[in-house]
């Protein structure tokens, strides 16, 4: 169970999202269409709702893959290289695509360091994503980033840098969605 404050505030209405939490139903990680979400909005002594309860299925949490780069890219090769990420994030991390999120940044080369880096553009990556997944998946998902990333980009492998950063599912949300825990059995 989750539970959406709203901070103290008062008023007549609900939470913002509660009436869509209401009617809301969740995919699970096949992309198939979970449970309901079961919602109960608390009252405080005015009458106003000031808490709502919502109790989740199973449901999918969404990684955040922050790319900060080096180097200036058309809008076709970012959308392109977004697509290819999410392909392979799909892939290494047995997940489906609907809930991926991929942010590409372009910096000026002076904004960006890494000790060991010889001449050319650098790349980063920021990987948000919920615990559970293993040193070999993550590694897999890097390398098949970093790959891609050089040869479509001429970046040169001593410039790239990924960081993965873990988080339990349900600090990953979505309007429509609080994440759960990562199963590699579903």
């Amino acid at each position: 169970m989750v539970l959406l404050e709203t901070n103290g505030l008062s008023g007549p209405t609900t939470p913002r999202f509660a009436g869509q939490l209401r009617d809301s139903r969740l995919a699970d990680d096949t992309g198939r269409r979970g449970r309901e979400l079961a919602s109960t909005p608390e009252r405080g002594p005015s009458g106003d709702c000031h808490k709502l309860k919502v109790t989740v299925g199973r449901t999918v949490a969404m990684p955040l893959l922050q790319f900060d780069v080096s180097l200036s890219l058309s809008d076709a090769e970012k959308t392109s290289f977004a697509e290819h990420v999410t392909e392979f994030y799909t892939t290494e991390m047995a997940t489906t695509s609907g809930h991926v999120a991929v942010t590409i940044r372009e910096r000026d080369r002076a904004e960006m360091h890494l000790g060991r880096a010889v001449d050319g553009p650098l790349l980063f990556l920021d990987a948000e994503i919920r615990q559970g997944r293993s040193v070999d998946r993550k590694r897999a998902f890097a390398l098949a980033t970093m790959e891609h990333a050089a040869a479509a980009f001429d970046l040169p492998e001593e410039n790239m840098k990924v960081v993965f950063t873990e988080h339990p599912g349900h600090s990953m949300m979505g309007v429509d969605r609080v994440g759960g825990e990562w199963n590699p059995e579903t």
